[in-house]
């Protein structure tokens, strides 16, 4: 999911990674290019390649975007069950989009 605001975008998850791509590649990253979005911040549910296997692509091309999940890892930021995180301004709207793979 990318939500959206003010021209900055969060990621809550990056979706699959299958043998011959991953959700990042072919999804994610054209479509904040396309939408002129600033990746501010990647968030993971869980380590499974199903909500983490498009994060290489996307790191790749954002290298310091930082990234939050709940398991550790040197790399990423901790996030805890229960936090919340204030994005953008209050006085905007604010929208989320669902990428649905369809490579």
């Amino acid at each position: 999911m990318v939500i959206c605001q003010g021209g900055e975008a969060k990621i809550y998850d990056t979706g699959p990674r299958w043998e011959s791509g991953d959700a990042g590649t072919c999804h994610i990253i054209s479509w904040l290019l396309r939408k002129h979005l600033r990746l501010n911040t990647v968030v993971l549910s869980h380590r499974h390649l199903d909500h983490s296997g498009g994060l290489d692509a996307i790191t790749q091309c954002w290298p310091d975007v930082p990234v939050r999940r709940a398991t550790r890892h040197p790399a990423h930021l901790p996030y805890v069950h229960g936090a919340r995180w204030r994005f953008g301004r209050s006085d905007g709207p604010m929208s989320a989009t669902i990428m649905i793979p369809a490579c």
